[in-house]
């Protein structure tokens, strides 16, 4: 899909209804013509998620993401990526 013309965001949030997002990773159109993005975010915000327990079970609601893009008018919007986050601890420490 060409994506001149569009813009993208992207939100991490607790749960599908809730208006606080936890993290707003950055969308950026890279290549417009061949429709490619890129969706970062940065070590702060990232360190700021809460570690996913383990094992994930049922009960344990695990936070959402979705990145969505629109044309400049906004009359139209698509949700081009989306699911769960999992976080997991990290294992390599700067020395």
């Amino acid at each position: 899909m060409n994506l001149l013309n569009y813009t993208g965001q992207s939100s991490i949030r607790a749960t599908y209804d809730s208006t606080v997002a936890l993290a707003t990773p950055v969308v950026t159109i890279t290549d417009a013509p061949n429709g490619v993005l890129k969706v970062k975010l940065d070590l702060v915000q990232s360190a700021l998620l809460e570690v996913t327990p383990s094992p994930v079970t049922p009960k344990v609601k695990l936070p959402v993401w979705d990145v969505l893009i629109g044309n400049a008018d906004h009359s139209t919007v698509l949700v081009v990526l989306s699911g769960d986050v999992t976080v997991k601890p990290g294992v390599t420490h700067w020395a």
